[in-house]
């Protein structure tokens, strides 16, 4: 991490900011290398005119989502997304005559959101070991 980038990390006041924005760096850096076949200390990145980060060498692209002590990183060889956020049960609010049921559609995006975050959850914790 370059020092202009520790400098921006520390501005930030809240300690567990600071830590999901190191830990987002690193898990670039490590798909960064591994996508590339270099060195995680050799990556380099920039900023968008908006802050969004991005990897110096064309070649890779990279995005970083965080929703709570969750991190997640997204790496491929063309412009690539990620999002994550916490999925709490809520009440379904959609009514239906006694003769429907729920739309398969919404069933199935509230069990894919679940275990979209289990999976997440799963990777960054066999990463951990």
């Amino acid at each position: 991490m370059d020092d202009g980038r520790k400098a921006s990390v520390l501005r930030m006041r809240i300690e567990n900011d600071r830590r999901r924005s190191v830990l987002g760096e690193l898990l670039a850096r490590i798909g960064i290398s591994e996508l590339v076949g270099c060195k995680k200390e050799d990556i380099g990145f920039t900023r968008t005119e908006k802050g969004k980060p991005l990897c110096t060498d064309k070649n890779a692209f990279f995005n970083v989502s965080h929703c709570g002590d969750i991190v997640v990183c997204a790496v491929d060889s063309q412009n690539v997304g990620i999002d994550i956020e916490r999925v709490r049960d809520v009440e379904m609010r959609i009514r239906f005559s006694p003769q429907q049921s729920m739309p398969p559609r919404i069933a199935s995006l509230t069990a894919a959101a679940s275990f979209i975050l289990v999976a997440a959850q799963s990777w960054i914790w066999e990463g951990s070991r």
